[in-house]
């Protein structure tokens, strides 16, 4: 049940790989696909071509997936952003609007306190208007009693009294009319005063009641903005809340997005073979450190070694032979297509090296390998070594199941692969003694040349050393220029 499984995913694998195969119309399918464990299996049972090209396909779907998926987020995010302005604008004229009024009634209620003063001060007027009334009326009174008594009194009486005087009659009489006339006229006055009082306190409380009421009606208003407030308030936290979780799922995604594309090229790394002419400095000390990590052998000495194995360019020099004869272990020159002599020892490696091409998709009869060595023209030893790290067939088997676990892969290790020749040599070299000394890192570059004379020494182990403190220089100078 489980090879049925696994034979249709290979099926619907290798659907995305066709020209017509409808890559890019069918998103959710490859979505399917591009799933780590899907790709762990198809990593199985796709040839390394097939694998590579849907690492490729993969790669470009989650770029585009998550491309749109950022633009979604960062236009939700733009909207949320653009209503939380407008509603802070809205709070902030609210804020303003509700001072306003707040203002308006603190100096309404002021207003209305002067007015209670002054309606009092008029109350307090109007009484003592009225005590003056009243004394007015009194002293009238009493005048008109005396009034009333002259007049019940006759005249000519006065006038044949033997003492009379006819002038002081006559002023007590006018006097008497005086008084009456004068007190009449303060008792006017003082009614029109009281009038004007009343008149003044019922203005004051009419105009007090009016404010009163402008007070109420500022009061619901200022009630309403306050309420209207609340909500915008409430509205702006829910609006804020949103804002961040589109952030946050911004970030998720951008997160996710880059775990994804990580993944995937991490995938496509572990299959990238040396390009022609070797790879850059700079890459090759990235994956020489990492590798370091994993073996405690110097990233210098790891890329001297490779360096020396490789005309100088690290990764140059990965073969100039074809096999074409597995049985004698013959071949041919890849640039003049003439007969090559001892390829590839057809006992010890031509089985290894015919079944790795064949696990790894590769053509064995396009695949280059190191030639065989000539001293004073004739053949020197057996060529076959494999790769940028040049590992012969046999020796690359010593070390292949430790790459393979240590770089956690699912398919054997690849010599032709950046990462995992790099990471070969670097075992390889430990085992040899490699441990950071002059004498350890000497002896280990003897024995990955397979040769210990003065002659080794002299034209391999120390160039390998003294381009080894080249390159230290040179990744220290990489560093402090980061």
């Amino acid at each position: 049940m489980l090879k049925l499984k696994s034979i249709i995913l290979v099926l619907i694998l290798a659907s995305f790989l066709w020209p017509h195969g409808g890559l890019f119309a069918a998103q959710e399918n490859l979505q399917t696909a591009c799933q780590s464990q899907n790709l762990d299996q198809a990593e199985k049972s796709l040839p390394q071509s097939a694998y590579r090209q849907l690492l490729r396909n993969c790669l470009n779907y989650y770029n585009q997936y998550y491309d749109v998926q950022e633009k979604v987020y960062q236009g939700q995010l733009k909207k949320t952003q653009t209503s939380r302005r407008t509603l802070e604008s809205e709070l902030n004229y609210l804020k303003s609007k509700i001072g306003s009024l707040t203002a308006r009634i603190q100096r309404s209620n002021i207003i209305v306190r002067d007015l209670n003063l002054e309606i009092k001060d008029k109350a307090d007027s109007i009484n003592v208007t009225q005590n003056r009334i009243s004394r007015y009326r009194q002293e009238l009174a009493d005048f008109i009693q005396l009034a009333y008594q002259y007049d019940k009194q006759p005249v000519a009486l006065e006038l044949l009294a033997d003492n009379a005087n006819l002038s002081d009659i006559f002023r007590n009489f006018a006097v008497v009319d005086s008084l009456n006339e004068r007190i009449q006229e303060l008792l006017q006055g003082a009614e029109n005063l009281k009038a004007y009082l009343k008149r003044q306190q019922d203005l004051k409380e009419a105009e007090k009641e009016k404010l009163q009421q402008e007070i109420v009606l500022q009061s619901f208003q200022k009630n309403d903005l306050l309420s209207t407030r609340s909500e915008k308030d409430s509205l702006l936290k829910k609006t804020k809340g949103q804002e961040a979780l589109y952030q946050e799922q911004l970030a998720k995604v951008k997160a996710e997005a880059q775990k994804k594309v990580q993944d995937i090229r991490a995938r496509l790394f572990r299959l990238i073979d040396i390009p022609k002419g070797g790879i850059e400095f700079g890459q090759a000390v990235t994956i020489a450190e990492n590798v370091s990590k994993m073996t405690g052998v110097k990233p210098a000495f790891l890329l001297a070694i490779l360096a020396q194995e490789s005309s100088e360019r690290i990764g140059a020099n990965v073969g100039g032979c074809y096999l074409t004869n597995p049985k004698t272990g013959d071949g041919i020159y890849i640039k003049s297509g003439k007969r090559a002599p001892r390829t590839m020892k057809p006992t010890r490696d031509v089985p290894l090296f015919m079944q790795l091409t064949k696990q790894l998709g590769r053509n064995y009869q396009e695949t280059p390998v190191s030639c065989c060595i000539f001293r004073n023209g004739r053949p020197w030893g057996w060529g076959g070594a494999m790769g940028p790290a040049q590992f012969i067939p046999s020796t690359w088997n010593l070390f292949a199941d430790q790459v393979k676990a240590l770089l956690h892969k699912k398919t054997v290790a690849n010599p032709w692969s950046v990462q995992d020749s790099f990471l070969a040599a670097a075992l390889y070299l430990k085992k040899l003694g490699a441990n950071g000394t002059y004498r350890g890192e000497l002896n280990a570059s003897l024995g990955y040349f397979g040769c210990s004379s003065a002659w080794c020494v002299v034209h391999y182990g120390r160039p390998v050393l003294e381009r080894t403190k080249k390159y230290e220089n040179e990744i220290n100078i990489i560093h402090q220029a980061e």
